[in-house]
């Protein structure tokens, strides 16, 4: 029980923007459609036995309780210590990149997930005019069939989610597909898209230190200039082999429209009932950070979790608020949906929002950051409402169990307890940072993870 002390006080009774995490995606299976056929299976059972029950009546309200008391049971969450798994056998994690860092020591999947969000949103606002200045990360074929002179400026670029499919060690080439949903914002349309990428590193190419987010030579980091779209001007290196960095040497375009993922369909909570993925080695990573760091305890972490999680809810769609708390690419990830909602007229909205359970499930740590993975358990009410007001999705009186997947960062160097105060963690000053992610009081870089854990991805059950 003492973990949940502060975490049950921790409900949202204002109403926010949207859930964090959404509760939608663009195109997982099996979330397309509304369950009418269970449910009408459900209906006709129900009415199955109020009926035995009036014809037998003595024999059939002791089976009833029963059945009531085993379904009471089963919704109650059990409040375990985070490092205690619930489930002896814990399912295998699903598809990462632990495989490059047997080659790469300094790999970092953090990074790496940060120049896949940059990558992907840099090169589609520069296929109008041209992609040779990112001719070190686009194989040249690839870089000639990727420009779209047909596109006028590109106004936006919000990658929705981004997954792992496939990482693929050879003795020349580590080959990484990526999955990518995304929504590029043009004057006279928003286009949302469903792509597949390859990209590949020469297996000699090391992981260098966290740079400024603009994409230049992957050597020395200049702007990329070069007349044979090879070699940077500013070093004199071939560096458009993939020698230093991921180079995109291959794509698809699985889906490209203009219209936008649909967001009234009442669809049930995929996964929350499914076991929860333990990472096989989470409680020694976990020990081994505590052991760097005696002031991270379990609860002062929690308390983290919950403050960011108690932000989001009540920022009522302003990002500014809730800046100094989430990653680069959590910018995005909400922005996406956000825009999802307004292109459509339509505002998602939480009310009552609170934490039941959560549990540790993975902890990663590299040279440069250091990761937690939880998975959180929360009920609240969750709408979606029209330009009129009307009510087009979810209800306002029934709440929604539900439960995400949240990894929290924090840079490998930082030492200290976790903050749970709404506070600049470098000047103190109220929580506000500009999109830059610097503190607006003392315009400190804040969003990365410099100083305490930033919350950098969200996940739905059903595609952890």
């Amino acid at each position: 029980m003492r973990l949940f002390g502060v975490a049950l006080v921790w409900s949202c009774a204002a109403v926010a923007f949207a859930r964090p995490g959404g509760g939608e995606t663009f195109s997982s299976p099996g979330r397309d459609g509304g369950g009418g056929g269970d449910g009408a299976i459900v209906f006709e059972l129900i009415w199955f036995l109020l009926r035995l029950t009036f014809m037998y009546p003595k024999l059939m309200l002791p089976v009833l309780l029963v059945i009531a008391f085993l379904i009471w049971r089963s919704r109650q969450v059990r409040l375990e210590d985070w490092t205690t798994p619930q489930h002896p056998h814990p399912p295998v994690m699903r598809t990462d990149l632990t495989a490059v860092k047997t080659i790469d020591p300094d790999f970092s999947q953090v990074l790496f997930e940060d120049f896949a969000y940059r990558l992907y949103a840099t090169v589609q606002r520069a296929r109008p005019k041209g992609l040779d200045a990112l001719a070190p990360y686009l194989e040249s074929s690839v870089r000639e069939s990727l420009v779209r002179p047909d596109w006028p400026a590109v106004t936006s670029v919000v990658v929705g989610a981004m997954r792992v499919i496939s990482c693929q060690l050879a003795s020349e080439w580590v080959h990484v597909e990526l999955g990518y949903e995304a929504n590029i914002g043009l004057p006279d349309r928003n286009l949302y898209v469903r792509e597949r990428w390859q990209l590949r590193r020469s297996t000699k190419a090391r992981t260098q230190p966290p740079k400024a987010t603009r994409l230049g030579c992957p050597n020395c980091g200049a702007p990329f200039r070069s007349t044979d779209h090879r070699r940077c001007e500013h070093c004199g290196q071939v560096v458009a082999d993939g020698r230093f960095d991921w180079q995109l040497f291959a794509y698809s375009v699985l889906d490209e429209r203009a219209q936008p993922p649909a967001l009234t369909a009442d669809v049930e909570e995929q996964g929350t009932d499914r076991p929860t993925v333990f990472a096989p080695d989470f409680q020694a990573q976990w020990q081994a950070l505590c052991a760097k760091d005696p002031a991270l305890q379990v609860q002062l972490l929690l308390d983290r979790t919950v403050l960011i999680h108690h932000e989001l809810n009540a920022s009522n769609g302003e990002l500014e608020r809730v800046r100094a708390l989430i990653s680069e690419g959590m910018v995005d990830y909400l922005g996406y949906w956000l825009e999802a909602y307004r292109a459509q007229g339509l505002r998602n909205l939480t009310e009552q929002v609170r934490i039941t359970h959560a549990e540790l499930v993975k902890v990663t740590r590299d040279r440069w950051f250091d990761a937690v993975t939880v998975r959180l358990f929360a009920t609240g009410l969750d709408y979606t409402v029209d330009a009129k007001g009307d009510v087009v999705r979810g209800s306002k009186r029934r709440e929604r169990d539900y439960s995400e997947y949240w990894t929290l960062i924090r840079g490998s160097g930082t030492r200290g307890a976790p903050r749970s105060e709404a506070s600049c963690p470098n000047c103190g000053a109220p929580l506000a940072a500009t999109m830059a992610g610097t503190c607006k009081y003392c315009e400190v870089h804040v969003t990365g993870g410099e100083f305490d854990w930033v919350l950098s991805k969200i996940e739905q059950d059903d595609v952890y």
